[in-house]
């Protein structure tokens, strides 16, 4: 069976920080006081500091750390709060890059998400990963 264990993806912190810079570089465009320009900073350097923690560096409570395939469309989901059995749901998008993977929890009202950047898996798992899930 595939058992995927998620580590630090050095692509997802880049694009991460990209957007970061770049709300910071749009902050110093606007024309208002330097007051407000730098609660906005304060706001986004606070915030991006969030993200990275719960997602990037995979800290947060709810932050995927690892799936394991069961059988058919049956997948367990391994979170830093406990483990859930859940569908691969439809609208799950796969690329050669990085996959968006989206679960139906049972008794949960929204679906979670799953976003697997290629190097966060060794390049045999993730190859793995892609084939299992073409594969459907």
């Amino acid at each position: 069976m595939l058992d995927l264990e998620f580590k630090l993806s050095k692509q997802f912190l880049f694009l991460l920080l990209i957007v970061l810079l770049m709300s910071m570089l749009m902050v110093q465009c606007v024309s208002v006081t330097s007051v407000i320009k730098g609660s906005m900073l304060f706001i986004i350097i606070a915030y991006g500091s969030y993200l990275i923690w719960q997602f990037v560096l995979l800290r947060g409570r709810d932050s995927c750390i690892g799936i394991h395939y069961l059988d058919g469309n049956e997948w367990l989901i391994r979170t830093n709060r406990g483990q859930y059995q859940a569908m691969l749901c439809g609208d799950s998008t796969v690329t050669t890059w990085v996959s968006i993977l989206r679960f139906k929890i049972p008794n949960q009202f929204w679906k979670k998400s799953c976003i697997v950047f290629c190097d966060s898996l060794s390049q045999d798992a993730y190859r793995k990963l892609l084939v299992r899930l073409k594969m459907g």
